[in-house]
């Protein structure tokens, strides 16, 4: 989508690899709020809250290594719906946005 909205090069990149950064550093500060570096005295329950802030949140790993098991989790299924609707919708923006586009020759 980023390269769909700006002519350059560099903003593209630059959009697409801040979302990356703001994706991935709040992910390495959740590591310090799960159970177990609570549990080990390392981690503070209270940094769970970045698990919210990124879509990287939405993938529940203990969830999805239920499936194919017994006892099948579907409360991961909503998450999962919720990554399709986004990435859908950022699609459309972008080719949208595309369609307008001035492309210089």
């Amino acid at each position: 989508m980023g390269s769909c909205i700006f002519s350059q090069s560099k903003k593209s990149m630059g959009v697409g690899g801040g979302v990356t950064v703001w994706f991935f550093l709040p992910s390495l500060i959740v590591m310090f709020g799960a159970e177990n570096m609570v549990n080990t005295g390392m981690g503070v329950e209270e940094l769970d809250i970045f698990n919210k802030l990124t879509l990287i949140g939405l993938f529940d790993i203990d969830a999805l290594a239920t499936v194919g098991k017994n006892n099948v989790d579907y409360g991961t299924v909503w998450k999962i719906v919720a990554l399709v609707i986004i990435a859908v919708i950022r699609y459309i923006i972008g080719a949208v946005r595309f369609t307008k586009k001035d492309l210089p020759i």
